[in-house]
């Protein structure tokens, strides 16, 4: 990467949680009340689980991407081309519109810059809309990521997560349900991304 970046959340999303409290019940078949505090608590466990196992937040929020190419030793030449740049979440939002300022200067989307939504890639536009290398400029993307609808088979994985468990009490201190199971991280796997 010739490039740093720091990330802030800016709009952080109101549950991390991957799957609904209502699937859960009706897959274990619950009626009731009584179990709903414990198995938020389960779906919570399962779903940061599934987020740290994937390396990724699967939640909608707003971020500011900071970045930074690395120069060359001449202050304004990079020492090699960059012909896009990678958010650090994807996929992008289309609503609101992605802003990118280069050295605090706006650009058009669409004149100026143009994003691959689904992969989270960024590409500098010259004044014709011809892709073109990025410049030596700090670099600033605030844009919406994550999905408003989590992907079926990640909400799979979680339900498969959330189970019955055995009492803590039988089961010692190494419980073997604290572990992804393989079944849980095949699932998982195309939605890992790679550092």
């Amino acid at each position: 990467m010739a490039y740093r970046i720091v990330t802030t959340v800016t709009e952080a999303a109101t549950s991390g949680d991957l799957i609904a409290l209502s699937a859960v019940k009706a897959e274990l078949d619950i009626d009731g009340a009584a179990k709903d505090d414990l198995l938020k608590q389960y779906v919570s466990a399962a779903s940061a689980a599934i987020s740290q196992h994937c390396n990724r937040t699967f939640a909608l929020e707003g971020l500011r991407d900071e970045i930074w190419p690395l120069r060359g030793p001449h202050a304004y030449q990079l020492p090699t081309l960059l012909p896009s740049l990678q958010l650090s979440r994807w996929p992008v939002a289309t609503a609101p519109p992605v802003s990118v300022e280069e050295n605090g200067v706006a650009l058009e989307e669409g004149t100026g810059f143009r994003i691959e939504p689904k992969s989270g890639l960024v590409y500098r536009l010259d004044g014709t809309g011809y892709p073109m290398a990025w410049s030596a400029w700090p670099i600033v993307v605030a844009y919406k990521a994550g999905f408003e609808q989590i992907p079926p088979d990640v909400a799979d994985a979680a339900l498969r997560m959330v189970q019955p468990r055995p009492s803590p009490r039988l089961i010692g201190t190494s419980p073997r349900w604290a572990r992804i199971a393989p079944c849980v991280a095949r699932t998982a796997r195309p939605w890992s991304r790679r550092m």
